[in-house]
């Protein structure tokens, strides 16, 4: 099993609502699988280290990155 060192952590509006998560469990099956696996293959193994290609993900600032 690869090591996951970083923990991902989704938006959470004032109500609680987690529209990234709202939005994944929308997907079909086989979407929800693949975003999946890319969460925690890629982005949980190489955390920020994704955003260094714009195709990827980006910073936000104040140690906050989008991917």
């Amino acid at each position: 099993m690869v090591p996951r060192p970083y923990q991902l952590d989704f938006f959470e509006d004032d109500d609680g609502d987690k529209p990234c998560l709202r939005w994944i469990k929308e997907l079909t099956p086989a979407k929800r699988h693949a975003i999946g696996v890319a969460m925690e293959q890629i982005l949980q193994v190489q955390g920020v280290s994704v955003c260094e290609e714009k195709a990827w993900g980006k910073q936000l600032g104040a140690g906050v990155f989008e991917s």
